[in-house]
């Protein structure tokens, strides 16, 4: 193929790496390839302008080198639900979105002007506007007066809690066409860049607005109450709900959606929690939300596509599509929802309209996680079935259309009953969540809510640090792999690197690259991820070095074991002697069993560098990294870890004393 000219080369991104993945595991395997994703293939490889044939080594080698040349992606958009304290002095750009308040500003224009101005004072410019508009629907899309229940002798909190929002859709799309208007005008008169972003906060929920920590009241029966109420209702075979089932748009009663979900049973005099109400509850969540953002895709989401083609809309926690398909481990595609802390059996499924999918990443109660494993350990498991789910629902979803939601290090929410119990992720537990958004493509997320200085530097040096580390090769030293290793380790998308062991069983060599090694920025700490499904047990060990000119350094072993999907997070480890001053470092997969095969998803590195005394990084060694180093005494944070014992104590309060105004 002729070299095409270097305005004309073709990229090939981590969303359409998968398809490559595919389409050559078909070819290996003898079979048809899909037409889409040959097609792709073959016109979206580097230099592919004029390519009319290939073989499948120039198509393997091709694709390898393609994932080399762009293996270091741009650092995620990050969103902040206001704006950071003191910015975090790292690589990382965190934005502001940019919020109205319908408490405050309830007329649209009003609320248009008010965006506009934080835009222009923000100096945001095109590709960084996201808007949330505090409020939107909240009595007047959803719980509606015009649209609640009539004559039902329920009380006024629980009449308004119906799924039936003509009346409110109405209200809220007219709302949102004089906002547009309005905005519009203030971008020829001011040269406001358009919005790129809807991320909202409605939380729309029915029957009843439950919000931490007071959620009892979503666990009585008054949601049984409503919907027995509403079969009683002449809206109940006439008034069509806007909803999405199976994935596809139409237009259903409320009769016609629950007999096509079996008509589960229910008892109006026993809470939801009670056995024959569990299938319903399931049930009526993924129902009402379907319908909320069916509503909302009529009164905000399909106005703001038409009138700004490129932006896209997400809806906290609420716009998601789960098809309650199986998983690889054998467990069911669906939502588990952070906010049902206490009920630890719910889950449901459903499919919203919103262009964005977001899920919430915040701490799960008790009666979601096994408690004789580790907090985080189990919290790790959940967000990655979320995150999983959101990604291969209804035939797979680009990582490039999930928004999650995140909180900030520090941030206490309930975990427990009794006693009552808040927990919070610590540093390092954030840095494990940036390191799942990596693995899975994931391009952008959103912070909430604001917090200290120190913490916003640790949420910098997270995101810098999962961004920044690239598996850039990997070779099978003992066995053999069906697909290169570097392909299919790269990115946890289900496409696996099937590993087979030889008459020495399996070792596999992947090389990564990092940040330099500096005075400002010595090697600091590693982590390691590790995704995979076994066809057998087998014992193995992790071993990593700084070339191959040293000895192999053992940092971890374990069991795997034939059953079940493993996913291990392996660290800190001291990274030093372990990485090249040019950031590179190797870490060894394996195992000497000579019968026994490994499919592997995910061997992901995470280098968090050190930088010393500075802790903030901005170049000195002042109180700002002596406020952050207390902040973090007596633990295990790596950020304020200097001289890299696993605790923050007296050794390092006397490293950063030392190098006081320096560099450290």
């Amino acid at each position: 193929a002729r070299p095409p000219s270097k305005h004309s080369e073709p990229q090939l991104g981590r969303a359409n790496l998968a398809q490559s993945k595919i389409a050559i595991r078909q070819i290996l395997e003898g079979s048809t390839c899909l037409a889409s994703n040959c097609l792709w293939m073959f016109t979206s490889l580097p230099y592919a302008d004029g390519m009319r044939s290939l073989s499948l080594s120039a198509i393997l080698v091709a694709v390898a080198a393609s994932d080399a040349t762009h293996a270091s992606p741009p650092l995620p958009r990050v969103f902040a639900w206001t704006a950071p304290a003191s910015p975090p002095t790292s690589q990382t750009q965190i934005r502001p979105l940019v919020m109205a308040s319908l408490w405050s500003s309830p007329d649209p224009a009003a609320a248009a002007d008010e965006i506009c101005n934080k835009i222009l004072q923000l100096g945001l410019g095109k590709g960084e506007v996201a808007i949330t508009i505090l409020g939107f629907g909240r009595g007047s899309l959803a719980y509606n007066p015009s649209d609640a229940l009539i004559g039902s002798g329920l009380p006024d909190s629980l009449a308004r809690g119906v799924p039936w929002m003509n009346h409110g859709v109405a209200t809220m799309s007219a709302w949102t066409d004089s906002f547009i208007a309005r905005y519009k005008q203030r971008q020829i008169t001011d040269g406001v860049p358009s919005p790129s972003r809807f991320h909202m906060d409605c939380e729309l929920r029915l029957p009843a607005l439950c919000y931490l920590p007071d959620v009892c009241a979503c666990w009585a029966n008054g949601p049984m109450q409503v919907f027995a109420a509403m079969q009683l209702d002449a809206r109940w075979n006439s008034e069509q709900l806007r909803m999405k089932p199976e994935n596809v748009p139409t237009l259903q009663t409320a009769a016609q959606a629950y007999i096509a979900a079996g008509s589960p049973a229910f008892d109006v005099n026993q809470p939801r929690d009670a056995a024959i109400n569990r299938a319903w509850s399931s049930w009526w969540d993924g129902f009402t939300r379907e319908a909320v953002d069916g509503a909302l895709d009529e009164a905000l989401y399909s106005r703001v596509a038409a009138a700004w083609p490129g932006a896209m809309c997400s809806e906290f926690a609420e716009s998601m599509r789960l098809d309650g398909g199986t998983e690889p481990d054998g467990s069911v595609r669906g939502y588990v929802d952070f906010e049902w802390w206490n009920q630890g059996w719910m889950r449901s499924r459903w499919c919203g309209r919103a262009s964005l999918q977001a899920p919430a990443f915040y701490v799960f109660g008790e009666t979601f996680v096994d408690l004789s494993r580790p907090f985080m350990d189990e919290q790790m498991r959940l967000h990655r079935a979320n995150l999983d789910a959101c990604l291969h629902s209804f035939g797979g979803a680009s990582a490039t259309d999930i928004t999650p939601w995140v909180t900030l290090p520090g941030i206490l929410l309930p975990y427990g009953e009794s006693p009552a119990t808040d927990l919070a992720y610590l540093n390092d537990e954030f840095l494990r969540i940036a390191a799942l958004f990596k693995s899975r493509g994931i391009e952008e997320f959103m912070l909430w809510p604001s917090t200290s200085s120190s913490t916003w530097h640790s949420v910098g040096r997270s995101i810098d640090a999962a961004w920044s580390t690239e598996l850039s090769g990997a070779e099978i030293a003992s066995g053999t792999s069906d697909i290169p290793l570097v392909l299919g380790a790269s990115v946890a998308e289900r496409v696996a690197s099937n590993l087979t062991s030889g008459k020495n069983g399996i070792e596999a060599v992947m090389t990564f690259t990092s940040s330099a090694v500096t005075a400002c920025s010595s090697a600091g700490s590693l982590w390691i991820a590790i995704e995979s499904r076994a066809g057998s047990a087998s014992d193995w060990t992790v071993d990593a070095r700084a070339s191959a000119a040293v000895p192999w350094s053992r940092v971890a072993s374990y069991a795997q074991s034939a059953e079940s999907s493993d996913a291990r997070w392996i660290g800190p480890i001291a990274a030093a002697g372990l990485v090249a001053n040019d950031g590179s470092f190797d870490v060894r997969l394996r195992t000497s069993n000579p019968a026994t095969s490994l499919a592997v998803d995910l061997i992901q590195a995470i280098r968090v560098p050190s930088s010393g005394s500075d802790l903030n990084g901005d170049g000195a060694v002042n109180s700002l990294d002596l406020a952050a180093l207390l902040g973090a005494w007596g633990s295990p944070d790596a950020s304020a870890d200097i001289n890299g014992d696993g605790l923050v104590g007296s050794a390092d309060l006397s490293m950063l004393l030392n190098g006081w105004g320096g560099c450290g």
